[in-house]
């Protein structure tokens, strides 16, 4: 499953992820313009960019694979 990052707007873009540990949602940002879509599974893109984001909530790390 794939998540796409929202429409640019004055805020830029975003994608709301959530939590496995805490259940919290929460948004984050692609890392650049190319890579807008995001996964929690590496196999879902023949490329991607890991990253690795904080849960603003309970500070767990939070994987997702931006293809």
């Amino acid at each position: 499953m794939t998540l796409p990052a929202s429409e640019a707007s004055e805020e830029g873009r975003f994608t709301m992820v959530k939590c496995d540990k805490c259940g919290s949602t929460f948004e984050i940002t692609p890392p650049d313009d190319v890579h807008d879509l995001a996964s929690w599974s590496q196999e879902a893109f023949k490329e991607s960019v890991k990253v690795e984001h904080k849960c603003p909530f309970c500070k767990s790390d939070v994987t997702v694979f931006w293809g």
